[in-house]
């Protein structure tokens, strides 16, 4: 609830009481790899994120949101967890009410790819001088042009060795991708859960 009580806290304190046209909700641990314009994600859009689902229940992961301060009834979002018709949903899971009031028609749904694994194609995301130091249990993410570090406040602990590989690995990649030595692949894996989660329009229509 800590991250969710954070998060609501904010928005309803900092965010909705300051001027500002566009809003980038980010996880502390996420990094951009490369050149990212939010106003052309959102072209055509008032909200872009990544869909999450518990059972029938709908809605974004808290960690990568953009919105436009013209979606309708923006201070209505809210970022709680709670038990929503039946379902125990995560951070962003009353988001649920707001999609099903006004549906999916504003949003952009963004893509990210599975927990990268040296044995399939996902290893692929990342630039090929990192590929060789990874290990599964780094359990790196991508989405779009950004990298997810995962797990940055231990909540699945790791050993100090492994957390030591790990964020130098992250390190690596990330100040080669900004310096121009290493580029990251341009290129997408949706995830199974995520390819579950774009069928939640079912849940809210």
């Amino acid at each position: 609830y800590a991250h969710a009580n954070a998060l609501e806290w904010g928005w309803r304190n900092v965010v909705l009481n300051d001027q500002w046209d566009v809003a980038l909700v980010l996880d502390f641990d996420m990094f951009l790899l490369r050149t990212f314009s939010v106003s052309a994600m959102l072209a055509g859009h008032e909200i872009a994120g990544i869909q999450q689902s518990r059972g029938h229940v709908g809605y974004l992961w808290p960690g990568y949101v953009a919105i436009k301060r013209t979606l309708p009834d923006v201070d209505k979002l809210s970022w709680m967890c709670d038990a929503i018709e039946g379902e125990n949903v995560d951070v962003g899971g009353r988001l649920y009410y707001w999609f099903k009031q006004h549906g999916t028609e504003k949003l952009h749904p963004l893509r990210h790819s599975p927990q990268i694994r040296r044995g399939d194609k996902s290893i692929e995301l990342l630039p090929r001088q990192a590929r060789d130091e990874y290990c599964d249990e780094m359990n790196f993410v991508v989405a779009g042009p950004w990298l997810h570090y995962s797990n940055g406040t231990l909540w699945n602990p790791n050993s100090l060795n492994l957390q030591e590989r790990k964020t130098a690995l992250a390190a690596k990649i990330i100040e080669g991708c900004c310096s121009g030595a290493l580029a990251l692949p341009n290129a997408e894996l949706e995830s199974a859960e995520q390819e579950r989660a774009s069928n939640w329009e079912k849940g809210i229509s």
